[in-house]
């Protein structure tokens, strides 16, 4: 497997051996990270995905991930990858796919001219980063379809899978329809949680969800199912319930750039629960080195 040695950085998720709830792991530096971004392109009709793959490939370089981008792959070339990534044993794990969900699973192709399309049980690729690291995460970026248009078909591959896995996350979103030519809001907002300093895993996981929704209108949310120990965050479209109110949202502009500790320090004083709480206390934290 080909990787593209990522230069270190302060992301990095860490978890002592067979714990469970990883949220309020403190990130730390100095571990193994490795990654396979799998992009299929569903003959050509997702036209942002080259885009897309190449944004979060090199998110992930910039966190430290030595990273392997696969373009249409394989069964061959995803089983090959996945055999890779399990055998380097790294400390923390990732695969990031991006394509279409059927019910089967995620859709790769088969050797041959004719390049039919197949499907790879989720379940696989959970298994392959839940026996890679002491850390894992799945992302499922994927379209809108006529196979897995609700979040029951989502959960249906998701919710059942993370018995077996259960220090693996699973992100997903379908939030864009196919042939779209709009860039993916989970690679956009996945990319910028990487490129900020978070205090904790569930801060990281706080800043993609601030992120999305921000970006998105609030017509995309993080929501978490099932049991919280478990991790099972999915990200699935939202109803819009309006936006972030226009005084928190014009105190937020107005300290986001400071270096001062106290200008943040005020911000979650007046809303502790506020829109972008969890990204004034990353900064907090940056700026002071508390928790």
């Amino acid at each position: 497997m080909r990787l593209v040695a990522g230069c270190a950085v302060w992301l990095l998720f860490t978890v002592t051996a067979g714990a469970v709830d990883l949220t309020g792991q403190v990130l730390i530096d100095g571990q193994t990270r490795l990654a396979v971004v799998a992009a299929a392109s569903d003959g050509g009709r997702l036209r942002r995905l080259p885009q897309d793959a190449q944004q979060i490939t090199t998110a992930l370089q910039g966190a430290g991930f030595q990273t392997e981008l696969l373009e249409d792959p394989t069964t061959g070339d995803m089983e090959g990858a996945l055999a890779d990534l399990r055998a380097a044993a790294p400390d923390v794990a990732l695969v990031y796919y991006l394509g279409t969900l059927g019910r089967g699973g995620v859709q790769v192709g088969l050797e041959g001219a004719d390049r039919v399309t197949v499907t790879m049980d989720v379940a696989r690729l959970i298994e392959a980063v839940d026996s890679a690291g002491l850390v894992g995460l799945v992302v499922l970026d994927v379209p809108w379809s006529d196979q897995a248009v609700d979040a029951d078909v989502l959960l249906a591959h998701t919710g059942a899978l993370l018995d077996a896995a259960a220090d693996v996350q699973v992100l997903a979103t379908e939030a864009e329809p196919i042939g779209d030519n709009y860039p993916s809001p989970l690679a956009a907002s996945v990319s910028y949680g990487l490129t900020q300093t978070a205090a904790t895993l569930g801060d990281a996981i706080d800043l993609i969800a601030n992120r999305l929704r921000y970006t998105t209108h609030n017509e995309v949310g993080l929501l978490q199912t099932g049991s919280a120990a478990a991790l099972d965050f999915i990200v699935l479209p939202v109803s819009p319930t309006g936006r972030a109110p226009r005084i928190e949202q014009a105190f937020w502009e107005q300290i986001r750039q400071s270096d001062a500790p106290a200008d943040f320090e005020a911000y979650l004083a007046a809303y502790p629960d506020g829109w972008f709480a969890a990204e004034a206390r990353a900064r907090l934290h940056a700026l002071t080195g508390r928790q």
